[in-house]
């Protein structure tokens, strides 16, 4: 088989206040819900292949977004 592009994102709790699971989490019950595979607890994949064109802009908005908010106190 040919090789599938993926996104690996691998996340310090510590530093952003949130584990690749609860992104997933996230994600999943989010608008527009968004399905992202769990590598750990840490780590979250997905495979752009299966974006129409323009949508990778809102994955990457959604995961800016979750990260935003699991930061407190942070300005916009």
């Amino acid at each position: 088989g040919q090789p599938t592009p993926r996104m690996l994102l691998t996340l310090d709790a510590a530093r952003c206040g949130l584990t690749g699971a609860a992104l997933r989490e996230r994600l999943w019950q989010g608008e527009p819900r968004i399905a992202v595979a769990a590598l750990g607890e840490d780590t979250i994949a997905a495979t752009p292949d299966c974006l129409a064109p323009g949508e990778e802009r809102v994955v990457l908005e959604q995961i800016a977004a979750a990260l935003h908010a699991a930061q407190p106190g942070r300005l916009p």
